[in-house]
């Protein structure tokens, strides 16, 4: 599989993301980094490997944690961020923004894990 890391980030951003980067290696046991990094890449055979993914933001995380699992080198390549060229974010209004987001990505964590261990008994 073939994932994407940011490069050239504000650094909130970068605070972010390496406590989410924390959060979810501990709580998965598995050293994870940039977990929304984007683009993924990956054979269209893994999705066999997938039982019952979330329809929303946290289907990176799972695809992220059922690869790593079952054993799939992840390969990391820098993508680098340019500043927004037209419009608003629709979420991203400042720190106490970026707080909700860390929040509910823990709560999909939680489900995220919940739902693996159902789906594949672990």
């Amino acid at each position: 599989m073939a994932k994407g890391y940011r490069k050239h980030r504000p650094a909130i951003e970068l605070v972010f993301t390496w406590g989410m980067n924390l959060f979810e290696s501990l709580y998965f046991k598995r050293v994870m980094s940039d977990i929304n990094g984007h683009p993924v890449v990956f054979h269209r055979s893994f999705m066999e490997l997938w039982k019952n993914p979330p329809t929303d933001f946290a289907l990176d995380l799972y695809v992220y944690v059922i690869a790593l699992q079952n054993g799939y080198h992840v390969m990391r390549y820098p993508v680098r961020q340019h500043p927004r060229t037209w419009g608003e974010s629709s979420w991203n209004k400042g720190f106490s923004s970026r707080l909700r987001l860390s929040m509910n990505l823990i709560k999909s964590s939680i489900k995220v894990k919940k739902g693996i261990r159902s789906d594949y008994g672990k």
